[in-house]
């Protein structure tokens, strides 16, 4: 168990505020070339690291810098699939740690029928991982049919604090455009990582200016970003900016 926190430290670093990139589904937006092109691009940039699913780490290890810390996302469902908002396990702790994971990613959606599946997934990846002394990240979104505004600030509280007391080592969080940290947010006892999924970085810009450093532990970014002609330059211009604000 001690093992996850150390490796956890890792993850935040040493050198200002984490910055992670998140590619869903990314190999078949772009194909092959362009997926090796972007990660020849991300090793400019500065990035902590990857949040990725099994079968591009198995495929493209080779491609990926040593210096990144990757987390492997166990959690998946396609597009195409019914409720969108279901998650299933797709790869196992002891798979994503044989390809080589730093940690590992369950998504967790809430405020729905399928939320009691979910959290049994998570207790076991939990239980799996701790085990072995690996960090879990959980990705929170509350999604459903009990859900009327996803963003709102009462119910991003309630869900980080579950997260907290179902045994998340780092939480990831989308805020939407909102650009100022909740209450529970600016005391969340567990690493927090800020997630934002729009194709320019203003309202992370904007975040990262209003908000104390000691109240987030970094920045995750969906692959939506990468669909910019600038995104590279964005990238490397916001880790500047994250090194400069670590508390």
């Amino acid at each position: 168990m001690l093992g996850a926190f150390r490796r956890r430290k890792q993850l935040i670093g040493a050198r200002g505020k984490s910055l992670f990139v998140e590619l869903n589904q990314f190999v078949f937006k772009t194909g092959k070339d362009v997926l090796l092109a972007t990660f020849e691009q991300l090793k400019q940039t500065g990035i902590t690291g990857l949040i990725l699913n099994k079968g591009i780490l198995k495929e493209f290890y080779a491609h990926l810098s040593l210096d990144w810390k990757i987390i492997v996302q166990l959690s998946a469902a396609s597009k195409h699939g019914l409720p969108y908002y279901n998650r299933t396990l797709i790869c196992t702790v002891a798979e994503a740690l044989r390809l080589g994971a730093d940690a590992v990613s369950v998504q967790l959606i809430l405020g729905n029928d399928l939320e009691d599946k979910m959290l049994q997934d998570l207790s076991l990846v939990v239980d799996d991982a701790h085990q072995l002394g690996i960090p879990v990240l959980v990705d929170l979104r509350p999604q459903g049919g009990q859900i009327v505004n996803e963003f709102d600030r009462g119910l991003l509280d309630y869900c980080l604090g579950m997260g907290v007391e179902w045994g998340a080592d780092l939480i990831a969080i989308n805020i939407g455009k909102k650009d100022t940290a909740s209450n529970f947010m600016a005391n969340c006892p567990v690493p927090l990582l800020v997630k934002f999924s729009h194709k320019n970085l203003d309202y992370c810009y904007n975040f990262i200016q209003k908000n104390a450093p000691d109240q987030w532990e970094g920045i995750c970014l969906t692959d939506v970003l990468l669909e910019q002609d600038s995104w590279s330059e964005d990238l490397a211009k916001l880790k500047s900016k994250l090194e400069r604000r670590r508390g």
